[in-house]
């Protein structure tokens, strides 16, 4: 038998419940009555993944246009190389850290293709996925475009050029070192984009999930540790959207179709191994990581 004392306690704590339960469900219906209507514009995520281009292209291009003013000051640039890569992985990180709840933070068409192949990603939103990818690099680049316009005119004198030494295409899309030539440069894109799906799965799975929140960090060191140890042939692209969406953007701001057949067609390599190399990236894991 219980005493009046522990029935009342009970009592208590019941109504302790009830209240927080009334309380929980009036924040609902509070967050659903002042909802804001912009967030029926998200797309099922394709927004967030254009909007997480931007600080990507700007962060990786902008040091770019400094090191191409500073080509006479090797040591100079030397240093601004590791800024420019610290850039790019902080900027992925930042990236994640935003749309990674609402759209997985893709930003990349490489990894939207893995996911479809490997995770059940739906097929139908793969081409809406990538086109927001491409999107976001797209306007990145226009914005970074106008900040920059003034700082261009002085290096080339206000025409834009795709090869010779006032070239600034590499300012908004990769190009390959003078010395790489086209397999050197398949290989350097495979490798890297490989090297990135691979680890990148891993930290998806096998992250213990105390520290889950370090996944964002861990990527975006990836990123830089990937395009310092391996970026001298290639830039390396390992995303389609970071290279294609900026190369569009300069074929129609003055460049012209140059973009594209400069360097013996390399736009391609960029655009297309990437895929390939991630593809063989995340196969290599799912046959001798996942599970264990």
């Amino acid at each position: 038998m219980q005493s009046e004392e522990e029935r009342s306690n009970e009592s208590e704590a019941e109504t302790v419940v009830d209240l927080s339960l009334t309380d929980v469900l009036e924040d609902e219906k509070l967050k659903q009555e002042y909802r804001s209507q912009w967030h029926s514009w998200r797309s099922q995520g394709m927004l967030p993944s254009l909007l997480m281009c931007f600080p990507t292209i700007n962060s990786g291009c902008f040091p770019v246009l400094v090191m191409v003013s500073l080509q006479d000051s090797i040591m100079i640039a030397c240093r601004l190389v590791m800024i420019n890569e610290f850039c790019l992985g902080l900027a992925v990180t930042m990236a994640i850290y935003v749309a990674g709840d609402i759209s997985g933070a893709h930003l990349n068409p490489a990894m939207t293709f893995c996911l479809y192949l490997f995770r059940n990603f739906p097929l139908r939103k793969v081409p809406m996925f990538t086109l927001a990818q491409v999107l976001g690099s797209f306007c990145a680049a226009a914005i970074l475009y106008v900040n920059i316009s003034p700082d261009l005119d002085q290096l080339d004198g206000g025409v834009r050029q795709v090869s010779g030494q006032n070239e600034t295409l590499r300012i908004f899309a990769t190009t390959p070192g003078t010395s790489v030539d086209t397999l050197r440069a398949i290989g350097t894109e495979t490798a890297c984009s490989a090297i990135l799906l691979f680890i990148n799965f891993a930290i998806l799975d096998r992250l213990d999930v105390s520290i889950r929140a370090l996944q964002p960090m861990l990527v975006g060191i990836l990123v830089m540790l990937i395009s310092l140890g391996m970026g001298v042939n290639t830039g390396p692209s390992m995303n389609p959207a970071r290279d294609f969406g900026p190369r569009l953007f300069t074929a129609f701001a003055g460049w012209g179709m140059q973009v594209f057949t400069s360097n013996n067609y390399y736009f391609w390599i960029p655009s297309i191994i990437p895929f390939i190399g991630g593809f063989i990236g995340a196969l290599l894991y799912y046959l001798f990581l996942d599970g264990r």
